[in-house]
């Protein structure tokens, strides 16, 4: 019975997030918009304020239009996903945070996302909706229930974390369907900043013994031009991925 309400409880979640994100995109009349019901549920937090914005959405090609892609940033606590979406977003994410419970979490930040954030950015010609999912693997549900519809995801692991081939194989299990038949990347983060021996050869090596050819790369989330070639890297495939093209 505990099932049936945490399964709705995902659900609505979800679909409040796309309210909201319909909110930001089509402004409503000034009557609309003073009316609380529709005030959003999640608090609302300004992105980084040295984020580049892009100012010029004219398509590349005249008269092509401009592609809707929605993207999932999955992956372990204190692997950046927040940062990451904060950095690149052109509005105000979208999101909660709470005190981070789980042991392999506490050394890296005392709290951390408990529902889901939402962010959107413009990019090769495309509308990116960037969704990260809570790290904390209780709230598990939440991510099967945004990888509906998405066109592809960054799977972000702390390399400094007490186990990190341990944490991507986790991630691995649970999205393997999804990066098995969508495009997907692996990126790397905290890679510079801690003691650990593990390689990103390592990381392409474990992937290739699980029959998944994700490309592995390191990625400072605080960067933005990091992020944008991350996620540039995954538009590219999931252009290849829709005309049927394979990239060497």
């Amino acid at each position: 019975m505990q099932q049936a309400t945490t399964s709705i409880s995902a659900v609505q979640i979800a679909h409040n997030i796309e309210k909201r994100r319909l909110f930001i995109e089509k402004p409503q009349s000034q009557a609309h918009v003073t009316n609380m019901k529709d005030a959003p549920i999640y608090k609302t937090r300004p992105a980084v304020p040295q984020r580049a914005q892009n100012q010029d959405r004219t398509p590349l090609l005249k008269g092509e239009p401009v592609k809707e892609v929605k993207i999932i940033l999955a992956g372990n606590v204190g692997s950046g996903k927040s940062t990451a979406i904060r950095a690149i977003s052109e509005i105000p994410v979208i999101g909660s945070d709470a005190k981070a419970i789980e042991r392999n979490a506490l050394h890296n930040k005392e709290s951390t996302t408990v529902s889901i954030e939402y962010g959107m950015a413009y990019l090769d010609n495309s509308n990116l909706h960037i969704y990260s999912t809570p790290g904390q693997r209780r709230f598990d549900f939440m991510a099967d229930v945004l990888c509906k519809g998405a066109h592809g995801m960054v799977v972000m692991i702390d390399n400094g974390c007490r186990d990190p081939l341990n944490e991507m194989d986790y991630y691995l299990h649970q999205h393997g369907r999804f990066l098995q038949n969508y495009p997907g990347i692996i990126a790397i983060t905290h890679f510079d900043d801690n003691n650990t021996d593990t390689s990103l050869l390592d990381y392409s090596t474990y992937l290739l013994k699980h029959g998944l050819a994700c490309p592995v790369v390191s990625l400072d989330a605080r960067n933005i031009l990091e992020v944008k070639q991350v996620l540039m890297n995954l538009l590219l495939q999931i252009g290849d991925f829709k005309t049927g093209k394979k990239r060497d």
